[in-house]
């Protein structure tokens, strides 16, 4: 109950002269930035002059989780579904990776300076609050969904061939969460993890004290997964109290654990929280630390 007032009550700091966004439409729609001289640069946010890709969209209707939902689908500039270097990349949280988070024309700039391969991104929304709090944890259902519904219905909206190797799951949070819990369910499927402040902290419920790092202990006792990971997170998101692993330590040791199996990771940390100003940098982090050029 505190942390919903706090929420509903913050605002940015009227003293603050880097208000993000830079235009909303009051206070409370916005946050305080302290950008230090030594922050990692964000460059493809900037107004590049190159070509732009194209937004589409389709409704799809899942038996799996027996709802419904619109799928925005992002073909880069001069799209070819022939090209066997284009790289598929699922998003979640579609509406913040769309606006807070402008990711097409991030994919725009870096795809026109050749920072990477073609990119066709599909990005998939929520129908709401409590069907994300429900779907992206640790759902067997959910990833189903992915590869056996959402996928096949891309590859014919796209006319793209099924590449594993080179097909990535991205989110942050719990869409970080389930881009490897999707990824380790589905792997002849999605070959790759973007993995941004991944709420690895989580466990289902029943799950022993000893086992609370559920993707953790997982992969500590499975064979190692023919995947790809590249995993972030905040110097600012530790642990509430003492003792606690929050999602700095989950992130730390699931990092660990990917290297102790032979899985190939990429780790990165910033001096930042939990929050989209930091991972509308770090998505293009983590693409290039996928498949950059």
């Amino acid at each position: 109950d505190r942390r919903i007032a706090i929420l509903a009550t913050a605002k940015a700091d009227p003293l603050n002269r880097h208000p993000w966004p830079a235009e909303a439409i009051d206070a409370y729609r916005q946050e305080s930035v302290l950008e230090l001289a030594d922050a990692p640069e964000q460059p493809w946010l900037t107004d590049h002059d190159n070509r732009r890709g194209s937004l589409s969209s389709f409704d799809i209707e899942s038996r799996t989780l027996g709802n419904r939902r619109t799928i925005s689908l992002y073909r880069p500039a001069g799209f070819d579904p022939a090209d066997p270097d284009t790289l598929l990349l699922f998003v979640f949280d579609a509406s913040e990776y769309m606006s807070k988070v402008p990711l097409p024309a991030i994919l725009d700039a870096m795809i026109a300076a050749k920072a990477i391969p073609p990119v066709v991104a599909v990005f998939i929304p929520n129908p709401d609050r409590e069907t994300r709090a429900r779907e992206l944890p640790g759902n067997d259902d959910f990833g189903d969904f992915m590869a056996g519904e959402l996928l096949p219905r891309v590859l014919e909206e796209t006319g793209m061939a099924a590449r594993p190797a080179r097909t990535i799951l991205a989110g942050s949070s719990y869409g970080g969460l389930a881009a490897a819990t999707v990824a380790l369910r589905h792997p002849e499927s999605f070959g790759n993890v973007l993995s941004l402040s991944g709420s690895f902290w989580w466990s289902p419920p029943g799950t022993p004290r000893d086992r609370q790092e559920y993707v953790a202990a997982t992969l500590a006792e499975a064979t190692a997964p023919n995947l790809r990971f590249f995993l972030s997170a905040g110097l600012f998101e530790s642990g509430p109290h003492q003792g606690t692993a929050g999602i700095l330590e989950t992130n730390r040791h699931l990092r660990d654990i990917l290297v102790a199996k032979g899985v190939p990771v990429s780790y990165r940390e910033y001096a930042g929280g939990h929050d989209y100003l930091v991972w509308r940098g770090a998505i293009s982090d983590g693409l290039i630390a996928l498949f950059g050029r």
